[in-house]
């Protein structure tokens, strides 16, 4: 297991540059997609084709990252199959990297033709999120590749972050209470600025006091479902998306 983001970045980097097909997971709000736009942006400064999806649950998400790898290439209109023997080409000729951030689904289709691209065709990184230990092993079922686990960040950092939030949301939390939440992120600053967002939040006060335990439990509930908008701040309106923060690495 890697020591530190920076460490894990730099590795990812040289190997998926490579042609290598290799797997992150963590759970959600560990900054893994933070990650994936620091990996994007350095293959574009090496001037290395580069696609990144955003989504990732069909072989169309394939192409389409991979379309965006290759500009130049011309496939509207054209049938799928011969859009991806176009790209496939192209990547045969130079090769590409392709980031494909929240992974959830991986169908045969999508593990024949990512095999394709072995062999220094394109490198891959699939990034998943792992919540708990049965979704491990169901990733692992697929074998699709090498796996890496994002690393967690140091408490220093995360109470770095964690007085930066507060303090950009005009918001102050005594020692004790800010240790809690430290205790609850488990290493993920997604956690933090999760948190952070919901804070300000009535809901989580009382005569001036916050009442941690609701809001830890929100957290965690946003971060793990929030893409169904279970939670209305202050009964009104839908939770908003989670975003996982720049760590400064």
């Amino acid at each position: 297991m890697h020591r530190s983001v920076r460490e894990l970045r730099s590795d990812l980097f040289d190997r998926v540059g490579r042609g290598e097909h290799l797997i992150l997971y963590g759970p959600r709000g560990s900054g893994k997609s933070t990650l994936v736009s620091q990996l994007h942006a350095r293959f574009a400064k090496a001037n290395t084709p580069c696609g990144v999806a955003q989504h990732t649950s069909c072989l169309d998400d394939i192409t389409r990252t991979m379309e965006s790898a290759y500009p130049e290439v011309h496939i509207q209109g054209v049938a799928r199959r011969t859009a991806r023997a176009k790209l496939w080409n192209a990547a045969d000729r130079r090769g590409c990297v392709l980031l494909l951030d929240h992974l959830t689904k991986v169908s045969t289709a999508m593990v024949g033709y990512c095999r394709r691209l072995r062999g220094g065709v394109a490198g891959i990184l699939f990034v998943m999120d792992v919540d708990v230990e049965r979704e491990r092993q169901r990733m692992r079922a697929k074998r699709l590749a090498l796996s890496e686990r994002m690393p967690p960040v140091s408490m220093r950092r995360l109470r770095t972050l964690l007085r930066s939030q507060c303090a950009e949301h005009h918001l102050t939390v005594a020692l004790a209470l800010e240790r809690q939440l430290l205790r609850a992120a488990q290493g993920r600053p997604g956690w933090i600025v999760q948190c952070t967002t919901l804070m300000p939040q009535s809901r989580y006060w009382h005569d001036g006091q916050l009442y941690p335990t609701l809001l830890c439990t929100d957290t965690e509930i946003t971060l793990r479902q929030g893409h169904l908008r279970l939670l209305a701040p202050d009964g009104h309106g839908t939770s908003a998306d989670v975003a996982e923060p720049d760590m400064h690495q």
